[in-house]
């Protein structure tokens, strides 16, 4: 029994030393990668400004008759465009209603 559990140690100790390496390793890595792409920063700014595309200001051609401006649109309200309203004061009597 001792000797499994001297072994099970033994284990441990061996992967927590490997998994502390590999963490040293991933953090140099990772430093490495920072370094890297504050140097390259530059470098694909300025690619991507000469290399940048640029499109002037659109105007419609307006020359042909189909592409002409039309008139805005005289949107009225309904009761204005029908003529006079005729209220009939509450009553949906036809016989109340005015003759005009």
């Amino acid at each position: 029994m001792r000797a499994k559990r001297a072994e099970a140690e033994q284990v441990v100790t061996c992967l927590d030393a490997d998994l502390r390496e590999r963490t040293e390793e991933l953090e140099q890595a990772l430093a490495r990668i920072h370094q890297l792409q504050t140097q390259l920063a530059p470098i694909l700014a300025a690619e991507a400004n000469a290399n940048a595309v640029t499109v002037p200001a659109a105007m419609r051609d307006t020359t042909a008759f189909e592409d002409q401006a039309t008139e805005p649109i005289n949107v009225r309200p309904l009761w204005e465009a029908i003529g006079p309203v005729v209220r009939t004061e509450g009553s949906a009597d036809p016989a109340h209603l005015p003759t005009t």
